[in-house]
């Protein structure tokens, strides 16, 4: 962990996980949890470039991810808010017809077609490019060829979460941290 720059203890538990994706590892709290299903199918060595990039990600990028969360989250919603505000005191204003219920179901709609455009921007750009950006220093430390190789296993063995909305999370799926590593540049 010294070699990552985290001045955190050293995990000393491994627990395996139900319900976790095979290319997910969690080290936090001193403690490193695997999926389930990776049990005996992994070796060591494979394992260890997984959790040098979780470690990097839990400890490094995710308080970045809640630095960034002000400027990239928090402001823009509630500049949102201004907009959105005016236009329900305008509508509190204007006489009650059927042109100002329409203009307030606008103006919500408005608003929700903005809100979700953020947090998709931030969820689906920013906090999965914080994956990759941990890949890739994981990869300069442990080797690009060795993180590819255990993410490769976890793809040749079928290990990956097959779930079908698993495409809309926010977290990469294994083809596109392997596809990332390798456009890499070196």
């Amino acid at each position: 962990m010294q070699r990552l720059g985290i001045r955190k203890p050293e995990p000393d538990a491994v627990s395996w996980v139900d319900r976790m994706k095979a290319s997910d590892v969690i080290v936090a709290y001193g403690e490193v949890k695997l999926p389930r299903q990776m049990k005996g199918k992994l070796t060591l060595e494979d394992l260890k470039p997984l959790i040098a990039s979780s470690m990097i990600y839990y400890h490094l990028m995710v308080p970045k991810m809640k630095r960034a969360g002000l400027r990239r989250l928090i402001l823009p919603l509630g500049l949102g808010e201004f907009p959105l505000v005016f236009g329900i005191l305008q509508f509190v204003k204007i006489e009650r017809s059927d042109y100002s219920i329409l203009l307030l179901l606008g103006i919500i709609a408005a608003w929700m077609i903005f809100s979700l455009t953020v947090l998709r921007l931030y969820m689906f750009g920013y906090v999965k490019g914080l994956f990759f950006e941990a890949d890739f220093q994981a990869a300069s430390l442990v080797g690009k060829e060795a993180l590819q190789g255990s993410l490769g296993k976890i793809r040749d063995q079928g290990l990956e979460w097959k779930h079908p909305l698993a495409r809309l999370g926010f977290r990469p799926r294994v083809n596109e941290r392997i596809e990332r590593l390798q456009t890499a540049r070196e």
